[in-house]
């Protein structure tokens, strides 16, 4: 009996050393969480440069996930477009991020500042579902097998712009990569709203690019305009890369 009741302690201590021991871990996430958050906010609060917010967001606070790009997108002057006011991008060639995007058009960013949705979509399912993305998607074989989140930036009550990240890897929806982009969101309608109250410019520096239609996309939206589905714009786009 006194050897069983020695095991039995010894097992309940081996319970409390693992308990304390993720306990500890847990801790130490979140005060690099809240570090990491506290640095955005230090930083937004002082730059009104969007591309080095959007290099702190890819390098600081969702340094643990790796993301391939990042660009906060806002609302134009004509209320028709959306501009890109910071982009960060690790891409060797084009990154297919667009600085001006048309605010009509079917693609994940512009739907998702209109109905105010979260998107987490396979790359490999962007053209599926947008067609107009197939050629952005083609640049970038590194994150072809990766996803892309688009979320709105809210501000007191509508969307005042939206954060778009692209992931190298399918990523886990946990409470720590939920937690970060809220707070992510938070940080950047605080950064915009003053931004706009300062009166700087909502155009980055740099001269911008608009998203300019190539003719296979005009033929994309041809189809769109005739109501096919996503499904039967996909495979007319393969058959015409394929010319069939």
């Amino acid at each position: 009996m006194s050897g069983e009741r020695k095991c039995d302690q010894a097992q309940g201590g081996d319970l409390v050393e693992v308990s304390n021991s993720r306990e500890s871990v847990l801790a130490d996430l979140v005060a690099t969480a809240e570090a990491r958050l506290l640095g955005l906010l230090r930083l937004t609060a002082a730059t009104s440069d969007g591309n080095v917010v959007a290099e702190a967001i890819a390098r600081g606070v969702l340094v643990d996930w790796q993301p391939a790009d990042v660009a906060i997108h806002t609302l134009d002057v004509d209320g028709e477009h959306l501009i890109s006011v910071g982009t960060y991008s690790e891409a060797t060639g084009p990154s297919g991020v667009a600085d001006s995007i048309p605010l009509k058009l079917a693609l994940p960013v512009a739907d998702c500042f209109r109905t105010g949705a979260e998107f987490f979509l396979p790359v490999r399912e962007r053209p599926r579902h947008y067609p107009l993305s197939a050629e952005a998607v083609a640049m970038r074989d590194d994150v072809a097998d990766g996803e892309l989140t688009v979320l709105p930036i809210p501000s007191r009550g509508i969307t005042s712009g939206t954060l778009t990240i692209s992931f190298r890897s399918p990523v886990e929806r946990s409470w720590r990569l939920r937690t970060a982009l809220d707070a992510m969101c938070a940080v950047l309608a605080l950064w915009l709203l003053t931004r706009a109250v300062d009166g700087n410019p909502k155009r980055p520096p740099r001269a911008t690019v608009s998203l300019e239609i190539s003719e296979r996309q005009r033929h994309i939206i041809d189809l769109l305009e005739e109501h096919l589905s996503n499904n039967r714009i996909e495979l007319a786009r393969l058959a015409r890369r394929a010319g069939v």
